[in-house]
């Protein structure tokens, strides 16, 4: 499998939010070495939960430097386009 991750620091307000974004290729190795396609389905069913994960992670890392986050749960997030 392969996937790739950045960390942005600031949300589409320019405002400070760390937070990190993932991307995951469709696409794996087999037993046999063959490339295959992912199943999609089971993937996006434990997005969520992987979310949830890399934050604690995020949350225990910032904590062992001295720093406080101020937690915004993703089912409150408001994901709002920046004005034309």
């Amino acid at each position: 499998m392969i996937a790739a991750s950045y960390r942005h620091s600031t949300n589409r307000e320019l405002e400070p939010q760390l937070h990190e974004h993932v991307v995951i290729a469709n696409m794996a190795k087999d037993s046999s070495g063959n490339v295959r396609a992912l199943q999609g389905r089971e993937l996006f069913a434990n997005a969520t939960t992987a979310g949830y994960l890399a934050e604690a992670e995020m949350q225990n890392h910032c904590n062992r430097l001295g720093h406080r986050l101020d937690r915004d749960p993703p089912r409150n997030r408001q994901h709002r386009r920046r004005p034309e």
